[in-house]
């Protein structure tokens, strides 16, 4: 891709400055009469496999990015998994109330505690 230097956003400046040090984007900056042009490779997971694992055929290439978005996912379903199920405490004038989201749809459920309860202390004293 190629445009006017002077065209980047602040944004896209500071996407270049960060990733082509890091080697993630080919930068190249031309001069062409007055105007200053900055010539950069497409930013896409595809052309990033094929920069780190070289030319490839294209079933290998698939494989490849088909095992990528699986470990993506399957981190992420794990993050998401971990962090609903820790129960969070809700104080309430009447009672304690605790929620636990459910991880496969991301509903909440509610068991109310009554004040004169006896787990109400131990509740309290876990927190």
């Amino acid at each position: 891709m190629k445009c006017k230097t002077s065209d980047l956003s602040t944004l896209g400046r500071l996407v270049i400055a960060v990733l082509s040090p890091l080697g993630l984007l080919s930068v190249t900056v031309t001069k062409e009469k007055d105007d200053s042009y900055t010539e950069f490779n497409n930013m896409t997971i595809i052309n990033l496999a094929i920069k780190f694992c070289g030319p490839l055929y294209e079933r290998n290439l698939t494989v490849i990015l088909l095992t990528l978005q699986a470990c993506v996912s399957l981190s992420l379903s794990l993050s998401l998994l971990i962090t609903a199920t820790i129960p969070v405490l809700h104080n309430s004038s009447t009672a304690v109330t605790i929620r636990r989201c459910s991880p496969v749809f991301l509903r909440c459920s509610s068991e109310s505690m009554e004040p004169n309860s006896s787990t109400m202390s131990d509740v309290i004293k876990r927190t």
